[in-house]
């Protein structure tokens, strides 16, 4: 991608303004219990616990991202979107998770494989590591959220 089709997100989104309510969110998130969801995929996916557990964060910082900014395309790293797709499956710890942490169900909308359009796949989680530095004041672990995350087909979107 030349640089002349690099969208500069810092100056095309106003800043995000920390609060007490969003931090409150965030804290909530990161006390609920879903050890059941870990040893799942721990056993379905064959990871390791340490590796599971930091998914586990991430997923829940990426659902408080789309909890706060719901109106915004954000991009999922593939750890977190199987993750996601676990959590799912237990519908309702799933829907109590996202009601208490405000702002109602989060659905899942996957990208189709068919004809994806590989440049808003990038803008998309582009967005989602720049709204993440915004909201959690530091850069997304590389480890779960790679800075080149995805091949031309088979992209995640949530």
């Amino acid at each position: 991608m030349s640089e002349k089709n690099v969208i500069n997100l810092q100056a095309a989104r106003p800043s995000i303004r920390r609060s007490r309510s969003m931090q409150e969110k965030v804290d909530r998130a990161m006390r609920w219990q879903m050890d059941h969801v870990i040893n799942d995929i721990c056993l379905s996916h064959g990871l390791e616990a340490d590796y599971a557990r930091k998914v586990e964060r991430e997923l829940k910082r990426y659902l408080v991202l789309r909890s706060i900014l719901p109106d915004r395309d954000h991009g999922v790293s593939t750890p977190v979107d199987e993750l996601w797709h676990k959590f799912l499956t237990y519908t309702r710890d799933y829907a109590d998770f996202c009601w208490s942490i405000g702002g109602g169900f989060i659905h899942h909308d996957p990208t189709p494989s068919v004809a994806v359009n590989t440049v808003s796949l990038h803008m998309r989680y582009g967005q989602t590591l720049h709204d993440y530095k915004e909201i959690f004041g530091e850069e997304a672990p590389n480890e779960i959220w790679p800075i080149i995350p995805y091949p031309a087909v088979g992209a995640h979107c949530g």
